[in-house]
């Protein structure tokens, strides 16, 4: 995968890298080391790494990162700077007197093959230039051209055109930016919106962000990272156009949004994008997958019951709005949306759904299984039944409290929807 600079994990692990251990228990998935490591913030780890068709001890002491899970209880997280995908072989060039430049290469072409090599990663451009003594080879690629307002204004699309260059690399010794002029499409603005902070600092598609601040900016993750670690100030940006240094004063975009509840939320946002399209790994088969699927099983329910419990004792301290409660009409549709998505998807929210029933079945009302066992727990205190009187009030109580749950519930559900709901009437009964 991505080794991101400026994380523990730079200069320790290396793209293509297969980690087979933590602290001497076996992982199968990314998701089982991304678990493993969070567990680990600022402790020292000790992982297995297959390398080289070698097997070597790598130690690192995972960074220490604060996490949301969006109801207000952060949690302190390991994390190392990795990623699971490698790059594509998407590349950019800002040197217009560079070979690649001269042989009629573009930033935002994909190649795929050079001097008939196929190049899947971005990786292997480089192996396959290491071995060339400058002998002219011709270069496969696959270029974007975008298409604003496509199908009939309702999308923007890139549709990509193949075409061959003939490619001379320098003689001189270097790396792959030194020799033919190619880098990495990471760090190239791929998308400036009109009117927007970035556009005025005068930053335009095909730049290549260099510094902010004037400090190097190694990663379009790192520029995120240092934009948003102070996203009130005005920052400066340094970029290179045509092979020229240019800066501009740019600073986040502050908006407020509203979530389906209708609750105002503030978020800053960076306009400007990348693209930096990634391969992903060839599915491998896990070799503990059925205690696995077990262990995951568990684990995600315990996930979802804390959220979902701490979702109900949030709205019984008024700390959430009970704006947020949803019913049937809202289910109907989160079940539709994940079911196009796919089986996987609709099966979750299924689990979701199955989980919230079950907990708010077990929350302390009659009529509920939670009453009848706080009756039952009543009685082996009391050591003798609840009078039946006490039991029918109760039980009413409760009943009227269900009642009026579900009337909020489908008044967030109807608000929500309020236009959609009286343009299908109108559309009924003219």
């Amino acid at each position: 995968g991505v080794v991101l600079p400026g994380h523990p994990a730079e200069g320790k692990l290396l793209e293509g890298d297969r980690i087979l251990e933590v602290d001497g228990h076996e992982i199968g998935t990314f998701s089982e080391l991304q678990r493993a490591i969070a567990q680990a913030p600022g402790r020292e780890v000790k992982l297995k790494v297959f390398r080289s068709l070698s097997y070597v001890d790598v130690e690192v002491t995972p960074e220490e990162i604060i996490e949301s899970d969006g109801l207000d209880q952060n949690a302190t997280v390991g994390r190392l700077g990795i990623l699971p995908h490698a790059p594509a072989p998407a590349i950019g060039i800002s040197n217009p007197d560079s070979p690649a430049y001269r042989a009629g290469l573009r930033t935002f072409d994909v190649l795929t093959s050079i001097g008939g090599r196929p190049v899947k990663l971005f990786s292997d451009v480089a192996k396959v230039i290491d071995d060339n003594r400058g002998e002219t080879v011709p270069v496969t690629y696959l270029r974007p051209r975008f298409l604003e307002g496509a199908l009939g204004g309702y999308t923007d699309l890139a549709v990509f055109e193949p075409g061959v260059a003939a490619l001379t690399p320098e003689l001189a010794q270097g790396d792959l930016n030194a020799r033919t002029g190619l880098e990495s499409a990471d760090l190239f603005v791929a998308i400036v919106p009109p009117g927007s902070a970035q556009a005025k600092a005068n930053i335009q598609r095909g730049d290549k962000i260099i510094k902010l601040d004037d400090e190097p900016v190694p990663s379009w993750s790192v520029l995120r990272e240092r934009l948003f670690s102070a996203p009130t100030r005005p920052r400066k940006i340094t970029y290179v156009r045509d092979g020229r240094q240019d800066a501009g004063i740019m600073q986040l975009r502050h908006e407020w949004f509203a979530d389906e509840s209708g609750q105002s939320h503030e978020r800053y946002a960076l306009r400007m994008e990348h693209w930096a399209p990634t391969v992903a790994e060839a599915l491998v088969e896990h070799p503990h997958r059925y205690s696995h699927a077990a262990r995951m099983a568990v684990e995600k329910t315990l996930d979802v019951t804390r959220f979902l419990v701490v979702s109900i004792v949030q709205i019984a301290q008024g700390k959430t709005s009970l704006s947020q409660v949803s019913g049937p009409i809202a289910l109907y549709e989160v079940a539709g949306r994940e079911g196009a998505r796919g089986t996987d998807y609709f099966l979750w929210v299924m689990a979701v759904i199955s989980i919230n029933l079950g907990l708010l079945n077990l929350m302390p009302i009659p009529v509920l299984d939670g009453g009848y066992l706080l009756f039952l727990g009543s009685e082996a205190v009391l050591r003798r039944p609840l009078p039946l009187r006490v039991r029918e009030v109760a039980s009413l109580v409760g009943m009227l409290f269900l009642v009026m749950l579900m009337g909020v519930a489908f008044k967030n559900d109807v608000e929500r929807r309020r236009d959609a709901i009286t343009a299908q009437l109108r559309e009924l009964f003219g």
